[in-house]
């Protein structure tokens, strides 16, 4: 049976290329051979390789990223498991694609089952749910394996993270009100083996180890499995840092307008650039947590700032506050200075009074004392009032528009 293997080189991939060897010769291009998010080359890499099982590892798997890189996420976690299920239909392959968690609302106590409602929150979760019901519309022959906290010794995850912070940390704020079950990539890739081998029904199953814990509870088994120290303070979802793209600040002026309130922001970001940005939007009130050592220890010490940050926001803030001002086109009196450096209109030829300024009479050139070039098309058509001589600023009070009386 002839295997293409997708995402070689992610933490499941890798487990896979090792796991799926002895059910046949595996063909697994990394990125340098197959652009994933080039469809006409993907088309074409089926073509020549005619596989007959096809494991889709691969997925735009940066979940915050998601949000401002939705074109290449739908690529890879929608696009790419239609055009593998449409080439399995027409070629009577199977397709096995791996899905996630991210697909359901986050909601309620239980366990998801594969037959419960999905909702997924985030641009992640809807472009891996649109992949997966792209797969099931298809009618090809498919299984979706959904999985949850996925982690390896390979790649970007939890347990990796946990392993590196500890080496430095000797106490860590971790969530403790999300709750999930750590899966193993080897689990992932022996199962899949296994489902391929036994010729498993075609369908979406739920693949992840028995069992339940919080972030937190697992960042404590890590931490005890690798002999490490470091303690794992438990913090609900909400005192978290959170991405700069949750916050949606236009919605601080739309609540001054509907509501005339004095508005403020409660900022949980690591740094004061989202604060700040509140403020020029009219936020009046910024709360932060602060501390006096990030590395105290405490609940929120992690994420807080220090005093250095806190005098730097506030300083920043009053800063950004004065500079919003007031509605005003004119010249500031900080701005003198550098009128020698811009451009206005200057007459380029002497002029005698009652004659009609043309094209070729003024231009715009530097320094800045004269009619601004954007009433250029205003100023020509017009009449000069009096004599002028050529390096003359042109100005309001030297000229008669074409349009006054």
């Amino acid at each position: 049976m002839n295997i293409l293997l997708l995402g070689k080189t992610g933490q499941v991939g890798f487990e896979l290329h090792r796991t799926l060897s002895p059910l046949g010769p595996i063909t697994a291009p990394g990125r340098a051979e197959l652009d994933l998010t080039n469809e006409q080359a993907v088309a074409n890499y089926l073509a020549q390789t005619q596989p007959k099982l096809v494991v889709n590892a691969a997925a735009w798997t940066a979940v915050d990223a998601a949000e401002t890189q939705q074109a290449e996420a739908q690529r890879l976690n929608a696009g790419l498991p239609k055009q593998l299920a449409e080439y399995a239909k027409a070629n009577k392959a199977r397709l096995v694609h791996y899905s996630s968690d991210y697909v359901y609302p986050g909601t309620g106590t239980a366990p998801w089952q594969e037959t419960s409602p999905t909702g997924p929150l985030s641009v992640y979760g809807q472009t891996k749910l649109k992949g997966d019901e792209a797969i099931q519309q298809s009618g090809a022959d498919h299984l979706i394996f959904r999985t949850s906290w996925v982690y390896s010794a390979r790649g970007n995850n939890f347990m990796k993270t946990m392993l590196r912070l500890a080496e430095s940390k000797t106490e860590l704020n971790i969530v403790a009100d999300q709750i999930g079950a750590p899966t193993p990539a080897r689990l992932i890739a022996q199962v899949t083996a296994l489902a391929i081998y036994s010729q498993l029904e075609a369908g979406l199953y739920h693949l992840a180890p028995t069992g339940e814990t919080s972030w937190q509870g697992f960042a404590k088994e890590i931490f005890r499995l690798a002999g490490k120290t470091t303690k794992a303070n438990p913090i609900p979802t909400s005192g978290y840092p959170a991405p700069a793209e949750d916050y949606n600040l236009r919605t601080i002026p739309d609540m001054i307008d509907r509501h005339g309130l004095v508005t403020g922001l409660s900022d949980h970001t690591l740094d004061n650039t989202t604060a700040i940005a509140s403020v020029v939007l009219g936020a009046s009130l910024i709360e932060k947590h602060f501390t006096l050592d990030r590395n105290g220890g405490g609940p929120d010490d992690s994420f807080s700032l220090e005093p250095a940050d806190l005098s730097a926001l506030c300083r920043d803030s009053k800063t950004a506050w004065k500079a919003l001002g007031k509605v005003d086109y004119g010249r500031k009196s900080s701005e003198q200075g550098n009128v020698q450096f811009r451009r206005s209109l200057y007459f380029v030829k002497d002029m005698k009074a009652g004659e009609v300024i043309t094209e070729s009479c003024v231009k715009s050139v530097r320094p800045g004392y004269g009619l601004a070039p954007k009433l250029f098309t205003k100023v020509v058509g017009g009449r000069v009032k009096y004599d002028v001589k050529a390096s003359s600023p042109v100005l309001m009070e030297l000229i008669k528009l074409k349009n006054d009386n």
